[in-house]
């Protein structure tokens, strides 16, 4: 075998294994984004859920404030601002995750 031969057999390996491993590179970014996926979606329904539990105390301190008066309604009005101000920095937190993450950001989860 001439050395010109060996030089083209050398590059097609080269080849190979470069296409071998685009290959497997290919697919752990697949893996690790049906993982990132996966992780989303279970923190993404937690989320929610944690969100629909504030609006309900939320609506419970609403329905609550009405009949209150003085010092007892100021209290609650502390406590409506307080579950409002959770509310905001929830969603706020939950719209610049999706932001993110469909901007194609790694690492998210």
């Amino acid at each position: 075998m001439s050395a010109n031969e060996r030089f083209q057999e050398d590059v097609q390996q080269t080849k190979a294994d470069f296409s071998q491993l685009k290959s497997e590179i290919k697919a752990g970014v697949d893996v690790s984004r049906a993982k990132d996926e996966a992780a989303f979606r279970v923190a993404g329904a937690d989320a929610k859920t944690q969100l629909a539990k504030l609006q309900a105390q939320r609506a419970d301190l609403k329905a609550t404030i009405v009949s209150k008066t003085g010092d007892a309604r100021d209290v609650v009005q502390a406590e409506l601002d307080r579950i409002d101000s959770q509310i905001a920095l929830a969603q706020a937190a939950m719209d610049e995750y999706y932001t993110r993450r469909d901007a194609g950001e790694a690492g998210l989860i």
